[in-house]
């Protein structure tokens, strides 16, 4: 998962400090995975600024109309006066590195683990059917329970 997660950051060109990409980690412990990168990687994923508060999907600055009465479809200073950088002026454009990927990892995950349990749950019917036929062969006078 971790190099899926590389190899998507550096394919949609999300690589400025490289503090995300060196942020990915991946674990196994027994029975449990845990992923970690930093948390401004989600924000990259769904096309907002870090420590912005969505109002319910509705992400005003991302409209046209609105763009242009605020100035901010035009590059400007951003950062501070001795250094920084210029926006582009074109809003931020979604860089979908993580949910997709993970999801869909996720659902192959889950179908490995409905095929090992659904086999399991058989070897345990096979089982009992197996013990319960030869009880019934071994017992005296042909009764049945």
């Amino acid at each position: 998962m971790v190099d899926i997660w590389e190899e998507k950051l550096l394919m949609l060109g999300v690589y400025d400090s490289g503090a995300l990409v060196a942020s990915l980690t991946g674990n196994v412990n027994g029975d449990a995975m845990t992923f970690k990168f930093l948390t401004y990687g989600v924000y990259v994923d769904t096309g907002v600024g870090y420590l912005y508060a969505g109002h319910g999907g509705d992400i005003p600055f991302l409209d046209d109309a609105y763009r242009f009465e605020h100035d901010l479809d035009v590059p400007r200073k951003v950062g501070p006066a001795w250094g920084g950088g210029y926006t582009s002026g074109k809003p931020r454009q979604k860089k979908p590195w993580f949910n997709q990927k993970f999801f869909s990892s996720q659902m192959k995950l889950k179908a490995d683990l409905q095929r090992i349990v659904g086999d399991a749950f058989v070897g345990i019917v096979r089982t009992i059917e197996d013990s319960s036929r030869k009880s019934r062969a071994t017992r005296p006078y042909g009764i049945e329970i």
